[in-house]
């Protein structure tokens, strides 16, 4: 096995295992939240701010495996732009179904277990802004991804994560489509393009990230991860 593809193995385990163990840690931080909040509104009371910003944030397996996970990924995407792999094609499939953008449904494996996350590109002001977010500690920004809760949809998990994440209320304007991520295995984004509504005003920032609110020129400079940097331009060109 050549150097390369050894560097790209290992660091797709450890790329795989992170991941789990960050969603893991965000299903468990976002669980205590939703609990807090359940809490607070019976009782009256105001913990979960308090609780978040003293005990929850500041929690190293929450803080450092998030910039973990984003370090591996920096690397896995540097090793895939320079050493092209039969990973990085993306399988055509036969046909497209009406009324979605050709552009992100042509690379869905066929039968093969995949997981599915919302990635929500939302918009206010006619469309002229564009919602991405920074993470703390990091320089880059995306866009919201959601990871399915059980039993829930990719379209009720695209409205739930970005009220979660970046607490804007949105409405679903329409399904983008799927496409294949190129870093993470067996992962398949289901984009959707929605309208933020306004914010809510009980959102606290459990994952203390940065909203940015940029026009489509800024979000094409600004973003760098790739799976977004794909969704915004099919939005902007179709």
């Amino acid at each position: 096995m050549s150097s390369h593809a050894e560097i790209q193995r290992i660091t797709a385990d450890v790329g795989r295992v992170s991941s789990k163990l960050r969603e893991f840690s965000v299903v468990n931080f976002t669980g205590t939240v939703k609990i807090l909040k359940k809490h607070d509104k019976n009782s009256g009371a105001s913990l979960r701010s308090v609780y978040v910003r003293r005990v929850l944030e500041v929690q190293p397996f929450h803080v450092q495996l998030g910039q973990i996970v984003r370090r591996v990924v920096g690397i896995r995407e540097e090793v895939d732009r320079l050493t092209p792999t039969l990973d990085d094609s993306f399988m055509r499939i036969s046909s497209i179904r009406p009324g979605f953008n050709r552009d992100l449904n042509n690379d869905i494996m066929v039968d093969v277990t995949v997981k599915k996350e919302a990635l929500c590109v939302v918009v206010r002001n006619s469309g002229k802004e564009i919602l991405a977010i920074r993470d703390e500690g990091s320089l880059s920004a995306h866009l919201v991804k959601a990871v399915l809760e059980s039993g829930e949809s990719t379209a009720d998990a695209a409205i739930r994560g970005v009220q979660d994440t970046a607490g804007e209320l949105v409405h679903l304007e329409r399904r983008l489509g799927e496409f294949k991520s190129a870093t993470r295995t067996n992962t398949v984004y289901d984009a959707y393009l929605l309208v933020s509504t306004g914010v809510d005003p009980n959102w606290s920032n459990p994952c203390n990230i940065t909203k940015l609110w940029l026009s489509p020129e800024q979000a094409l400079v600004s973003v760098q991860d790739n799976s977004s940097l794909r969704v915004i331009r099919s939005v902007l060109e179709s």
